[in-house]
């Protein structure tokens, strides 16, 4: 059971954060990459940015930053060599992306805690 202090608080606020975010990705990549390859940018932007508040509490340490940034270079490759241009691949589609992309960087975050936090008491 999860009591409501273990919550995960989406405020508003880091909804409209996490939009504006994107929304500058959004327009960078349009510039600067394919354009086919524009959403994939976007969806890998939301997912670490998802992933990151979820485990927020450390983010005063060294290897928190350390595994998002492992999580993020680990998503390009599926931005790069996932197939934007398929005429079959709808809206939907892109979840095919976020999701791997969420537990990528989700799973780094995760393993670098299980490595390098330390226990809180040694019994």
């Amino acid at each position: 059971m999860h009591s409501d202090d273990s919550r995960i608080n989406f405020s508003l606020t880091f909804m409209v954060l996490t939009f504006l975010a994107s929304i500058l990705v959004f327009t960078f990549a349009k510039a600067h990459t394919s354009g086919a390859a524009t959403m994939g940018w976007t969806c890998c932007t939301i997912v670490t940015i998802v992933a990151a508040k979820l485990q927020w509490e450390w983010r005063r340490e060294w290897w928190f930053w350390l595994a998002l940034l492992i999580g993020v270079g680990l998503q390009i490759p599926l931005v790069l060599f996932f197939p934007w241009n398929n005429p079959y691949l709808t809206g939907t589609g892109g979840l095919a992306l976020s999701i791997p992309g969420f537990v990528i960087t989700f799973g780094c975050i995760w393993f670098a805690e299980k490595m390098f936090s330390m226990p809180t008491s040694l019994k």
